[in-house]
Protein backbone atom coordinates (compact mmCIF):
# COMPACT_ATOMS: atom_id res chain seq x y z
CA UNK A 1 0.00 0.00 0.00
CA UNK A 2 1.26 3.14 -0.59
CA UNK A 3 1.17 6.66 2.05
CA UNK A 4 -1.92 7.95 0.57
CA UNK A 5 -3.26 4.40 1.47
CA UNK A 6 -1.84 4.67 5.03
CA UNK A 7 -3.12 8.23 5.76
CA UNK A 8 -6.68 7.43 5.18
CA UNK A 9 -6.57 4.43 7.40
CA UNK A 10 -7.66 6.48 10.68
CA UNK A 11 -8.47 3.05 12.29
CA UNK A 12 -5.10 1.67 11.63
CA UNK A 13 -3.82 5.46 12.89
CA UNK A 14 -5.93 5.05 16.04
CA UNK A 15 -4.83 1.76 17.02
CA UNK A 16 -1.31 2.47 16.84
CA UNK A 17 -1.51 5.99 18.81
CA UNK A 18 -3.24 3.68 21.88
CA UNK A 19 -0.74 0.85 21.83
CA UNK A 20 1.90 3.08 21.93
CA UNK A 21 0.15 5.40 24.91
CA UNK A 22 -0.11 1.72 26.44
CA UNK A 23 3.49 1.32 26.40
CA UNK A 24 4.50 4.51 27.99
CA UNK A 25 1.86 4.75 30.99
CA UNK A 26 2.72 0.69 31.86
CA UNK A 27 6.50 2.49 31.54
CA UNK A 28 5.47 5.03 33.40
CA UNK A 29 4.20 3.18 36.40
CA UNK A 30 7.50 0.96 36.10
CA UNK A 31 9.45 4.22 36.31
CA UNK A 32 7.68 4.89 39.84
CA UNK A 33 8.34 1.76 41.15
CA UNK A 34 11.67 1.66 39.99
CA UNK A 35 11.92 5.04 42.25
CA UNK A 36 10.38 3.81 45.08
CA UNK A 37 12.58 0.34 45.15
CA UNK A 38 15.29 2.88 44.71
CA UNK A 39 14.52 4.82 47.89
CA UNK A 40 13.95 1.71 50.14
CA UNK A 41 17.31 -0.04 49.11
CA UNK A 42 18.83 3.54 49.60
CA UNK A 43 17.59 4.35 53.48
CA UNK A 44 18.42 0.35 54.39
CA UNK A 45 21.25 0.33 56.49
CA UNK A 46 22.68 -3.06 55.30
CA UNK A 47 24.44 -4.78 52.65
CA UNK A 48 21.67 -6.03 50.17
CA UNK A 49 24.77 -7.02 47.36
CA UNK A 50 28.00 -9.03 47.98
CA UNK A 51 30.23 -6.55 46.51
CA UNK A 52 28.94 -3.61 48.33
CA UNK A 53 30.64 -4.07 51.58
CA UNK A 54 33.86 -4.32 49.39
CA UNK A 55 32.84 -0.58 47.96
CA UNK A 56 32.34 0.78 51.49
CA UNK A 57 35.65 -0.65 52.82
CA UNK A 58 37.51 1.22 49.72
CA UNK A 59 35.59 4.96 51.18
CA UNK A 60 36.90 3.69 55.01
CA UNK A 61 40.29 3.53 53.70
CA UNK A 62 40.30 6.66 51.89
CA UNK A 63 38.52 8.38 54.41
CA UNK A 64 41.09 7.19 57.30
CA UNK A 65 44.18 7.72 55.12
CA UNK A 66 44.89 4.38 54.14
CA UNK A 67 45.57 2.85 50.74
CA UNK A 68 43.60 1.65 48.29
CA UNK A 69 46.20 -0.85 46.74
CA UNK A 70 48.51 -2.45 49.22
CA UNK A 71 50.66 -5.51 49.96
CA UNK A 72 47.90 -8.53 49.50
CA UNK A 73 50.59 -10.40 51.73
CA UNK A 74 49.82 -8.25 54.73
CA UNK A 75 47.12 -8.32 57.25
CA UNK A 76 43.85 -7.59 57.05
CA UNK A 77 43.92 -9.28 53.11
CA UNK A 78 42.32 -6.09 50.81
CA UNK A 79 42.37 -6.49 47.44
CA UNK A 80 41.67 -2.99 45.17
CA UNK A 81 40.03 -4.65 42.11
CA UNK A 82 38.62 -1.73 40.26
CA UNK A 83 39.66 1.93 39.35
CA UNK A 84 39.83 4.35 42.29
CA UNK A 85 37.29 7.27 40.73
CA UNK A 86 34.51 5.94 42.56
CA UNK A 87 35.74 5.68 46.04
CA UNK A 88 37.09 8.86 45.20
CA UNK A 89 33.55 10.72 44.36
CA UNK A 90 32.28 9.02 47.26
CA UNK A 91 34.05 9.57 49.79
CA UNK A 92 33.30 13.25 50.51
CA UNK A 93 29.73 12.63 50.44
CA UNK A 94 29.95 9.40 52.75
CA UNK A 95 32.37 11.80 55.29
CA UNK A 96 29.39 14.26 55.55
CA UNK A 97 26.50 11.61 56.24
CA UNK A 98 28.71 9.08 57.68
CA UNK A 99 29.94 5.82 56.64
CA UNK A 100 27.28 3.59 55.02
CA UNK A 101 26.06 2.23 52.16
CA UNK A 102 23.78 5.33 51.21
CA UNK A 103 26.06 7.78 50.33
CA UNK A 104 27.13 5.60 47.27
CA UNK A 105 23.89 4.22 46.18
CA UNK A 106 22.25 7.53 45.98
CA UNK A 107 25.18 8.13 43.51
CA UNK A 108 24.24 5.13 41.69
CA UNK A 109 20.74 5.96 41.49
CA UNK A 110 21.40 9.49 40.17
CA UNK A 111 23.84 8.19 37.67
CA UNK A 112 20.87 6.00 36.34
CA UNK A 113 18.77 8.15 35.67
CA UNK A 114 21.20 10.35 34.34
CA UNK A 115 22.20 7.74 31.61
CA UNK A 116 18.31 7.05 30.75
CA UNK A 117 18.50 10.74 30.35
CA UNK A 118 21.21 10.77 27.70
CA UNK A 119 19.52 7.16 25.93
CA UNK A 120 16.60 9.32 25.55
CA UNK A 121 17.87 12.42 24.54
CA UNK A 122 20.26 10.54 21.91
CA UNK A 123 17.24 8.76 19.68
CA UNK A 124 14.88 12.45 20.38
CA UNK A 125 17.63 14.19 18.82
CA UNK A 126 18.16 11.48 15.95
CA UNK A 127 14.43 10.84 15.26
CA UNK A 128 12.73 14.37 16.57
CA UNK A 129 10.44 11.96 18.40
CA UNK A 130 9.51 12.88 21.92
CA UNK A 131 7.57 10.07 23.25
CA UNK A 132 10.07 7.50 21.62
CA UNK A 133 12.92 9.42 23.54
CA UNK A 134 11.25 8.91 26.95
CA UNK A 135 10.04 5.49 25.84
CA UNK A 136 13.77 4.65 25.33
CA UNK A 137 14.83 6.05 28.93
CA UNK A 138 12.45 4.22 31.05
CA UNK A 139 13.49 1.18 29.11
CA UNK A 140 16.82 1.44 30.13
CA UNK A 141 14.73 1.79 34.05
CA UNK A 142 12.61 -1.27 33.15
CA UNK A 143 14.91 -3.63 32.25
CA UNK A 144 15.59 -6.24 35.28
CA UNK A 145 19.44 -5.61 35.31
CA UNK A 146 19.28 -1.93 35.84
CA UNK A 147 16.24 -2.63 38.48
CA UNK A 148 18.52 -4.50 40.68
CA UNK A 149 22.13 -3.14 39.80
CA UNK A 150 21.69 0.77 39.74
CA UNK A 151 20.34 0.60 43.74
CA UNK A 152 23.30 -0.86 44.35
CA UNK A 153 26.76 0.44 46.30
CA UNK A 154 29.02 -0.34 43.07
CA UNK A 155 30.89 1.56 40.52
CA UNK A 156 29.01 0.18 37.45
CA UNK A 157 26.78 3.05 36.98
CA UNK A 158 29.28 5.62 36.86
CA UNK A 159 31.79 3.83 34.54
CA UNK A 160 28.36 3.55 31.87
CA UNK A 161 27.54 6.78 32.14
CA UNK A 162 31.06 8.19 31.53
CA UNK A 163 30.77 5.95 28.63
CA UNK A 164 27.62 7.00 27.58
CA UNK A 165 28.37 10.80 27.92
CA UNK A 166 31.79 10.36 26.15
CA UNK A 167 29.69 8.75 23.64
CA UNK A 168 26.94 11.67 23.24
CA UNK A 169 29.69 14.18 22.88
CA UNK A 170 30.95 12.52 20.38
CA UNK A 171 27.69 11.67 18.29
CA UNK A 172 26.57 15.16 18.60
CA UNK A 173 29.79 17.83 18.74
CA UNK A 174 31.87 15.88 15.82
CA UNK A 175 29.14 13.74 13.80
CA UNK A 176 26.82 16.10 13.92
CA UNK A 177 28.28 19.39 14.46
CA UNK A 178 31.96 18.41 12.38
CA UNK A 179 34.13 20.06 15.88
CA UNK A 180 37.44 17.89 16.23
CA UNK A 181 37.37 19.15 19.53
CA UNK A 182 34.54 17.16 20.69
CA UNK A 183 36.64 14.15 20.02
CA UNK A 184 39.21 14.85 22.69
CA UNK A 185 36.67 15.96 24.74
CA UNK A 186 35.21 12.33 24.58
CA UNK A 187 38.32 10.59 24.98
CA UNK A 188 38.72 12.02 28.51
CA UNK A 189 35.59 11.53 29.35
CA UNK A 190 36.36 7.93 28.02
CA UNK A 191 39.71 7.43 29.61
CA UNK A 192 37.54 8.80 33.53
CA UNK A 193 35.33 5.46 32.47
CA UNK A 194 38.61 3.41 32.60
CA UNK A 195 39.95 4.27 35.97
CA UNK A 196 36.11 3.12 37.45
CA UNK A 197 36.10 -0.06 35.64
CA UNK A 198 39.20 -1.75 33.68
CA UNK A 199 37.07 -3.19 30.91
CA UNK A 200 35.07 -0.14 30.28
CA UNK A 201 36.83 0.29 26.98
CA UNK A 202 33.45 -0.42 24.68
CA UNK A 203 32.45 3.34 23.99
CA UNK A 204 35.77 4.50 22.97
CA UNK A 205 36.48 1.15 20.94
CA UNK A 206 33.27 2.46 18.97
CA UNK A 207 34.20 6.01 18.60
CA UNK A 208 37.57 5.09 17.40
CA UNK A 209 36.56 2.08 14.84
CA UNK A 210 33.96 5.37 13.43
CA UNK A 211 37.17 7.73 13.18
CA UNK A 212 38.98 4.50 10.66
CA UNK A 213 36.24 3.57 8.77
CA UNK A 214 35.53 7.56 7.96
CA UNK A 215 38.96 7.41 6.95
CA UNK A 216 40.06 10.21 9.36
CA UNK A 217 43.84 9.17 9.93
CA UNK A 218 45.06 12.23 11.71
CA UNK A 219 41.97 12.45 13.92
CA UNK A 220 42.49 8.92 14.62
CA UNK A 221 45.94 9.44 15.78
CA UNK A 222 45.34 12.60 18.04
CA UNK A 223 42.52 10.47 19.72
CA UNK A 224 44.76 7.77 20.02
CA UNK A 225 47.41 9.82 21.72
CA UNK A 226 45.30 11.21 23.80
CA UNK A 227 42.73 8.19 24.45
CA UNK A 228 46.04 6.06 25.97
CA UNK A 229 48.99 8.63 26.75
CA UNK A 230 46.23 10.05 29.52
CA UNK A 231 45.37 6.94 30.52
CA UNK A 232 49.25 5.45 31.26
CA UNK A 233 50.17 8.89 32.58
CA UNK A 234 47.25 8.22 35.25
CA UNK A 235 48.11 4.71 35.51
CA UNK A 236 51.71 6.31 36.13
CA UNK A 237 51.22 8.22 39.11
CA UNK A 238 49.13 6.22 40.39
CA UNK A 239 51.72 3.47 40.58
CA UNK A 240 54.55 5.76 42.07
CA UNK A 241 51.82 6.93 44.57
CA UNK A 242 51.10 3.72 45.68
CA UNK A 243 54.47 2.24 45.77
CA UNK A 244 54.57 -0.48 42.66
CA UNK A 245 50.90 -1.67 44.08
CA UNK A 246 48.32 -0.28 41.40
CA UNK A 247 49.04 -2.49 38.22
CA UNK A 248 49.30 -5.71 40.41
CA UNK A 249 45.58 -4.83 41.85
CA UNK A 250 44.57 -3.74 38.44
CA UNK A 251 45.61 -5.87 36.37
CA UNK A 252 47.86 -8.75 37.56
CA UNK A 253 45.53 -10.04 40.63
CA UNK A 254 42.41 -9.68 38.48
CA UNK A 255 42.81 -12.91 36.85
CA UNK A 256 39.46 -15.34 37.25
CA UNK A 257 38.74 -19.33 36.09
CA UNK A 258 36.05 -18.94 33.07
CA UNK A 259 33.78 -20.98 31.88
CA UNK A 260 32.00 -20.31 28.43
CA UNK A 261 29.20 -21.58 29.89
CA UNK A 262 28.56 -19.02 32.13
CA UNK A 263 28.08 -16.41 28.85
CA UNK A 264 26.15 -18.95 27.70
CA UNK A 265 23.66 -18.93 30.49
CA UNK A 266 23.72 -14.99 30.38
CA UNK A 267 22.61 -14.70 27.19
CA UNK A 268 19.69 -17.20 26.86
CA UNK A 269 18.27 -15.20 30.11
CA UNK A 270 18.73 -11.55 27.81
CA UNK A 271 16.73 -13.37 24.94
CA UNK A 272 14.48 -14.41 27.24
CA UNK A 273 13.70 -11.31 28.77
CA UNK A 274 14.50 -8.97 25.91
CA UNK A 275 13.65 -10.81 22.89
CA UNK A 276 11.88 -7.28 20.76
CA UNK A 277 14.44 -5.07 21.99
CA UNK A 278 17.43 -7.45 21.12
CA UNK A 279 15.70 -8.02 17.55
CA UNK A 280 14.97 -4.73 16.73
CA UNK A 281 18.88 -3.67 17.70
CA UNK A 282 20.26 -6.30 15.35
CA UNK A 283 17.50 -4.85 12.46
CA UNK A 284 19.53 -1.61 13.23
CA UNK A 285 23.13 -2.80 13.00
CA UNK A 286 21.83 -4.86 9.49
CA UNK A 287 20.42 -1.43 7.79
CA UNK A 288 24.19 0.06 8.84
CA UNK A 289 25.85 -2.24 7.21
CA UNK A 290 23.61 -2.82 4.17
CA UNK A 291 24.14 1.40 3.82
CA UNK A 292 28.09 0.32 3.77
CA UNK A 293 28.19 3.32 6.07
CA UNK A 294 29.33 3.12 9.62
CA UNK A 295 26.42 4.15 12.17
CA UNK A 296 28.11 4.63 15.84
CA UNK A 297 24.90 3.07 17.71
CA UNK A 298 25.49 -0.12 15.52
CA UNK A 299 29.30 -0.10 16.20
CA UNK A 300 28.59 0.54 19.87
CA UNK A 301 26.05 -2.06 19.84
CA UNK A 302 28.23 -4.57 18.44
CA UNK A 303 31.15 -3.45 20.89
CA UNK A 304 29.00 -3.59 23.90
CA UNK A 305 27.72 -7.36 22.73
CA UNK A 306 31.63 -8.29 22.71
CA UNK A 307 32.15 -7.18 26.33
CA UNK A 308 29.03 -9.59 27.67
CA UNK A 309 31.63 -12.37 27.21
CA UNK A 310 33.65 -10.85 30.64
CA UNK A 311 30.61 -12.49 32.29
CA UNK A 312 32.11 -16.10 31.74
CA UNK A 313 34.97 -15.23 34.39
CA UNK A 314 34.48 -16.45 38.00
CA UNK A 315 31.71 -14.09 40.27
CA UNK A 316 31.06 -12.47 36.85
CA UNK A 317 27.32 -11.42 37.14
CA UNK A 318 24.85 -9.10 35.49
CA UNK A 319 26.77 -6.06 35.31
CA UNK A 320 28.92 -7.09 32.81
CA UNK A 321 25.63 -6.79 30.75
CA UNK A 322 25.04 -3.32 31.72
CA UNK A 323 26.85 -1.47 28.89
CA UNK A 324 25.21 -4.54 26.17
CA UNK A 325 21.68 -3.28 27.89
CA UNK A 326 22.04 0.16 27.05
CA UNK A 327 23.40 -0.45 23.30
CA UNK A 328 20.44 -2.47 23.07
CA UNK A 329 17.96 0.45 23.79
CA UNK A 330 19.74 2.63 22.45
CA UNK A 331 19.55 0.80 18.79
CA UNK A 332 16.00 -0.28 19.31
CA UNK A 333 14.67 2.94 20.57
CA UNK A 334 16.19 4.56 17.23
CA UNK A 335 14.54 1.40 14.92
CA UNK A 336 11.17 2.69 16.69
CA UNK A 337 11.87 6.47 16.43
CA UNK A 338 12.38 5.28 12.34
CA UNK A 339 9.55 3.52 11.54
CA UNK A 340 7.46 5.54 13.84
CA UNK A 341 7.75 8.12 11.28
CA UNK A 342 7.44 6.75 8.79
CA UNK A 343 4.13 6.03 6.86
CA UNK A 344 4.62 2.69 5.28
CA UNK A 345 1.94 0.24 6.42
CA UNK A 346 1.59 -1.73 8.62
CA UNK A 347 5.21 -1.25 9.84
CA UNK A 348 3.97 1.59 12.09
CA UNK A 349 1.08 -1.02 13.88
CA UNK A 350 3.27 -3.86 14.12
CA UNK A 351 6.43 -1.94 15.56
CA UNK A 352 3.59 -0.06 18.23
CA UNK A 353 2.38 -3.72 19.11
CA UNK A 354 5.76 -5.24 19.45
CA UNK A 355 6.96 -2.38 21.62
CA UNK A 356 3.72 -3.04 23.89
CA UNK A 357 4.51 -6.91 24.01
CA UNK A 358 8.42 -6.23 25.08
CA UNK A 359 7.09 -3.31 27.73
CA UNK A 360 5.00 -6.21 29.23
CA UNK A 361 7.52 -8.63 29.51
CA UNK A 362 9.08 -6.08 31.70
CA UNK A 363 6.53 -4.50 33.63
CA UNK A 364 4.46 -7.20 35.20
CA UNK A 365 7.46 -9.63 36.74
CA UNK A 366 8.08 -7.25 39.84
CA UNK A 367 4.62 -6.26 41.03
CA UNK A 368 4.60 -10.17 42.00
CA UNK A 369 8.12 -10.12 43.68
CA UNK A 370 6.70 -8.93 47.27
CA UNK A 371 3.77 -11.23 47.74
CA UNK A 372 4.35 -14.21 45.74
CA UNK A 373 1.32 -13.55 43.80
CA UNK A 374 1.43 -13.54 40.09
CA UNK A 375 -0.36 -10.89 37.97
CA UNK A 376 -4.19 -12.07 36.79
CA UNK A 377 -2.97 -12.31 33.00
CA UNK A 378 0.11 -15.09 33.65
CA UNK A 379 -2.84 -17.95 34.21
CA UNK A 380 -4.07 -17.25 30.84
CA UNK A 381 -1.50 -20.24 29.82
CA UNK A 382 0.46 -22.39 32.00
CA UNK A 383 3.50 -21.60 29.57
CA UNK A 384 3.42 -17.84 30.54
CA UNK A 385 3.17 -18.40 34.26
CA UNK A 386 5.93 -20.63 34.09
CA UNK A 387 8.08 -18.42 32.40
CA UNK A 388 7.39 -15.50 34.81
CA UNK A 389 7.70 -17.70 38.28
CA UNK A 390 11.35 -18.33 36.82
CA UNK A 391 12.40 -14.85 35.47
CA UNK A 392 10.56 -12.85 38.61
CA UNK A 393 13.62 -14.18 40.29
CA UNK A 394 15.72 -12.30 38.00
CA UNK A 395 15.08 -8.67 39.85
CA UNK A 396 16.28 -7.63 43.94
CA UNK A 397 14.40 -8.01 46.72
CA UNK A 398 13.20 -4.42 48.22
CA UNK A 399 14.52 -4.43 51.65
CA UNK A 400 11.44 -4.31 54.23
CA UNK A 401 11.26 -2.70 57.73
CA UNK A 402 11.46 -6.81 58.98
CA UNK A 403 14.98 -6.60 56.93
CA UNK A 404 15.92 -3.88 58.91
CA UNK A 405 14.62 -5.69 62.33
CA UNK A 406 16.86 -8.80 61.99
CA UNK A 407 19.70 -7.20 60.79
CA UNK A 408 19.87 -4.78 64.03
CA UNK A 409 20.17 -7.92 65.82
CA UNK A 410 23.01 -9.22 63.68
CA UNK A 411 24.36 -5.84 63.93
CA UNK A 412 24.17 -5.49 67.58
CA UNK A 413 25.74 -8.68 68.01
CA UNK A 414 29.19 -7.69 66.33
CA UNK A 415 28.86 -4.55 67.83
CA UNK A 416 28.81 -6.41 71.50
CA UNK A 417 31.40 -8.76 70.05
CA UNK A 418 35.10 -7.68 71.54
CA UNK A 419 38.12 -8.80 68.88
CA UNK A 420 38.30 -9.57 65.33
CA UNK A 421 35.14 -10.27 63.02
CA UNK A 422 36.10 -12.48 60.14
CA UNK A 423 33.02 -11.94 57.95
CA UNK A 424 32.52 -13.25 53.84
CA UNK A 425 31.81 -9.70 52.72
CA UNK A 426 32.33 -7.45 55.30
CA UNK A 427 28.39 -5.96 55.57
CA UNK A 428 28.71 -5.50 59.12
CA UNK A 429 32.39 -4.79 60.14
CA UNK A 430 33.20 -1.53 58.21
CA UNK A 431 30.01 -0.04 59.03
CA UNK A 432 31.36 -0.40 62.89
CA UNK A 433 35.05 0.83 62.34
CA UNK A 434 36.28 -2.93 61.94
CA UNK A 435 38.53 -3.75 59.45
CA UNK A 436 37.11 -6.03 56.77
CA UNK A 437 40.02 -8.95 57.25
CA UNK A 438 39.65 -10.26 53.80
CA UNK A 439 37.80 -10.06 50.43
CA UNK A 440 37.35 -14.40 50.63
CA UNK A 441 36.24 -14.28 46.82
CA UNK A 442 39.08 -11.97 45.67
CA UNK A 443 41.90 -13.88 47.71
CA UNK A 444 40.13 -17.58 47.07
CA UNK A 445 40.88 -16.90 43.44
CA UNK A 446 44.19 -15.60 44.00
CA UNK A 447 45.04 -18.75 46.02
CA UNK A 448 44.32 -20.53 42.91
CA UNK A 449 46.00 -19.02 40.56
CA UNK A 450 49.69 -19.55 43.26
CA UNK A 451 49.57 -15.48 43.57
CA UNK A 452 48.51 -15.37 47.51
CA UNK A 453 49.97 -17.31 49.95
CA UNK A 454 46.92 -18.42 52.28
CA UNK A 455 49.17 -20.28 54.95
CA UNK A 456 49.25 -17.34 57.51
CA UNK A 457 45.54 -16.71 57.20
CA UNK A 458 44.60 -20.15 57.97
CA UNK A 459 46.78 -20.78 60.42
CA UNK A 460 44.88 -17.74 61.87
CA UNK A 461 41.83 -19.49 61.93
CA UNK A 462 43.51 -22.55 63.38
CA UNK A 463 44.66 -20.31 66.16
CA UNK A 464 40.71 -19.17 66.43
CA UNK A 465 42.00 -15.43 66.40
CA UNK A 466 38.92 -14.34 65.24
CA UNK A 467 35.96 -14.14 67.99
CA UNK A 468 33.12 -14.09 65.21
CA UNK A 469 32.19 -15.42 61.87
CA UNK A 470 29.92 -14.71 59.45
CA UNK A 471 28.91 -16.59 56.67
CA UNK A 472 25.80 -16.38 53.96
CA UNK A 473 26.32 -20.05 53.64
CA UNK A 474 25.94 -23.38 55.60
CA UNK A 475 30.15 -24.28 56.31
CA UNK A 476 28.45 -28.56 56.73
CA UNK A 477 26.06 -28.36 54.12
CA UNK A 478 25.61 -26.50 51.28
CA UNK A 479 29.49 -24.83 50.39
CA UNK A 480 29.33 -26.16 46.78
CA UNK A 481 27.26 -22.70 45.88
CA UNK A 482 29.94 -20.62 47.68
CA UNK A 483 33.07 -23.13 46.37
CA UNK A 484 34.19 -19.71 44.43
CA UNK A 485 34.32 -17.67 47.93
CA UNK A 486 36.69 -20.27 50.11
CA UNK A 487 39.43 -22.89 49.30
CA UNK A 488 38.99 -25.94 50.63
CA UNK A 489 42.02 -25.32 53.16
CA UNK A 490 39.98 -22.33 54.53
CA UNK A 491 36.84 -24.79 54.83
CA UNK A 492 38.69 -27.44 56.75
CA UNK A 493 39.79 -24.87 59.29
CA UNK A 494 36.84 -23.25 59.29
CA UNK A 495 34.92 -26.38 60.12
CA UNK A 496 37.33 -27.97 62.66
CA UNK A 497 37.93 -24.77 64.81
CA UNK A 498 34.81 -22.87 64.60
CA UNK A 499 30.52 -23.71 65.82
CA UNK A 500 27.62 -23.02 64.17
CA UNK A 501 25.83 -20.59 66.95
CA UNK A 502 22.68 -19.44 65.47
CA UNK A 503 21.71 -17.78 61.84
CA UNK A 504 20.76 -14.33 61.72
CA UNK A 505 18.80 -12.69 58.55
CA UNK A 506 20.95 -14.81 55.98
CA UNK A 507 24.17 -15.01 57.89
CA UNK A 508 25.60 -18.26 59.56
CA UNK A 509 27.32 -16.71 62.95
CA UNK A 510 29.98 -18.89 63.83
CA UNK A 511 32.11 -18.85 67.53
CA UNK A 512 35.10 -20.78 68.43
CA UNK A 513 35.06 -24.31 68.82
CA UNK A 514 35.74 -25.07 73.25
CA UNK A 515 38.51 -26.36 73.88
Amino acid sequence: MNHRVWSLMPWARGITFLLCAMSLFFLMLYGAMFIQHAVAVVRFPYQVDYGEGLELYQVSRLLTGQPLYSDINQPPYHLGVYGPLYPIIVAPIAALVGIGYGAGRAVSVVLALVIAWLLGKMVYNETRKLWVGIATGLLWLASHYVYSWAVLMRMDMLAVALSLLGLYVFWRGYICRSLERYVLIAMVLFVAAVYCRQLAIWAAAACLTYLVTTRRWTLVGKALVLYAGLGLALLGLLQAATGGEAIRHLFLYNGRAWQISRWQVALRDAWAMYPLAILASLVTLVLALLKRRPALPALYLAFAWLSSVTIAGAGGYINHLLEANAATWLASGLFVGQIAKSKRWPWPLIVSMALLIQVVMLVHLPYSLQSGVLPPWTAIKPAVRSWAKQNRAAYLWTPAPADARVADELSQRVYQTPGLILSEDGSFTTTHGRPMWIQFFAFTQLARLGLWDQSPFIEQIRSRQFALLLFQFDSATDVLSYRDNVTAEMLEAIRENYVLERRIWFYYVYVPRPQ
